[in-house]
């Protein structure tokens, strides 16, 4: 029972109807649930170039990334340089992982970047909505391209972390069927993008 009547129940119902929408669909979007039965590779659009990366910092926060600097706390402050194998001349890190990460790719990788955000226009599903999902890091190697995001022991469980490596799962997956270096894997995932937006619209 109410104590409106019918005609100002409907009237109520239809002024609040995007809110009363946007509740009921907030409710059912945990549940919802899809499966991959198939993927179709077009190229559409070339090359995709490396997007510029801006950083600011004073001058002695410049550091050599082979130098471990003293204040780890605050590692997002340096701009690292010296690098002979990475695609940009100055990189930040947001932790004192990463920079040692980057010396190993240093040491092994062909080729290695931090890409810069919007640079493959990938997307993953988290609570209803198709959020960017953007790697830490890009890495070639003689045999395998990586797409690496170092993460701590107690969040490699997290359901944000398990919900992009879902959608670097079916990414590596298109990749190895149709990119053969760094230069594939840059017009390829800009090929795509477009697909996938389309796929998650």
């Amino acid at each position: 029972m109410t104590y409106l009547s019918e005609g100002d129940t409907q009237k109520v119902l239809r002024y609040y109807q995007r809110e009363i929408a946007s509740f009921v669909h907030s409710q059912m979007q945990p549940h919802f649930w899809e499966e991959t039965t198939d993927y179709e590779v077009i190229i559409s659009k070339g090359f995709t170039a490396l997007k510029d990366s801006a950083y600011t910092t004073i001058a002695k926060n410049c550091v050599d990334y082979q130098s471990s600097p003293r204040d780890k706390s605050n590692m997002s402050k340096y701009l690292f340089t010296g690098f002979s194998k990475c695609l940009y001349r100055e990189q930040k890190f947001q932790s004192e992982a990463e920079r040692i990460l980057a010396m190993i790719l240093e040491r092994d990788a062909i080729k290695w970047f931090k890409p810069a955000k919007g640079q493959f226009q990938l997307y993953y599903k988290w609570h209803g909505k198709y959020l960017e999902y953007q790697p830490y890091f890009v890495a070639e190697t003689e045999e395998i391209i990586y797409m690496l995001e170092p993460k701590a022991h107690n969040e490699i469980n997290d359901p944000q972390v398990l919900a992009k490596k879902i959608e670097l799962d079916v990414s590596a997956a298109l990749l190895r069927e149709t990119a053969a270096s760094m230069t594939d894997v840059m017009q390829f995932l800009g090929d795509i993008a477009f697909l996938k937006k389309m796929r998650y619209d």
